[in-house]
């Protein structure tokens, strides 16, 4: 955390991961470890319980409590400038502010109202859509890009 507020951030966008590892730090279950390499956790969901210990000790407030079974989309974004050139110049994977998803989502199950795409869960039935439809590729299904990936 001291980092954050010494500099703001030790990566060009300052909603990333700083990559310090706080989150693995505070899993008691070794389901997080982190990539040394690209300086990011990496989960083993084979090994998480759902305490939401990472949830909670994430400086960044990069993750998003999902329950074993659940469906749906999820936004690897947390970019909350409304800066789309900013965004751009800083992140090579970064929610872009285009709207696609928003647009295209045939359950009307996004938003946009911080910035990036929150998703309904409630509404989502992950039909994908809006996964095919994000040129920034920021938005994968729970159940087939992120747990079994």
């Amino acid at each position: 955390m001291g980092a954050k507020l010494a500099a703001g951030s030790l990566k060009l966008c300052s909603w990333a991961c700083l990559g310090f590892g706080d989150c693995v730090t505070v899993c008691k279950f070794n389901a997080l470890t982190m990539d040394m390499e690209k300086g990011l956790p990496v989960a083993d969901y084979s090994k998480c319980t759902g305490c939401r210990m990472c949830i909670n000790g994430c400086p960044q407030n990069l993750y998003t409590g999902v329950t074993r079974g659940q469906k749906g989309a999820i936004t690897l974004c947390a970019n909350l400038s409304p800066n789309r050139q900013e965004v751009s110049k800083t992140c090579k994977t970064a929610c872009i502010k285009c709207g696609l998803c928003v647009k295209n989502c045939p359950q009307r199950c996004i938003n946009m109202d911080s910035h990036i795409p929150v998703i309904d869960w409630a509404k989502c039935n992950s039909c994908g859509i809006c996964v095919e439809k994000c040129p920034a590729k920021v938005l994968k299904l729970i159940e087939k890009d992120i747990i079994t990936a």
